[in-house]
């Protein structure tokens, strides 16, 4: 739940709160919803070169906010 509310003061953001928050991350757009035990990341792009860069920015930012946490990812596609 911190890492959502972290993105605030590094990037262009709306709908940000504890739960849910939607990022403009360029052209990619990150919507991030936590859950109980987990947090879900969703990323979308007309790119897929673009993609695959932003999964790892996302999960490095992630990762560096949540000292606390460890996450394990899980990319679907």
């Amino acid at each position: 739940r911190d890492a959502i509310g972290d993105w605030s003061s590094d990037v262009c953001s709306s709908d940000l709160d504890d739960r849910h928050g939607h990022i403009a991350l360029g052209e990619t757009q990150c919507s991030l919803a936590a859950g109980e035990n987990s947090l879900t990341a969703t990323l979308q792009t007309t790119d897929e070169e673009q993609l695959t860069r932003m999964e790892a920015v996302v999960a490095d930012h992630l990762q560096r906010m949540s000292a606390d946490e460890t996450f394990n990812f899980a990319w679907q596609r």
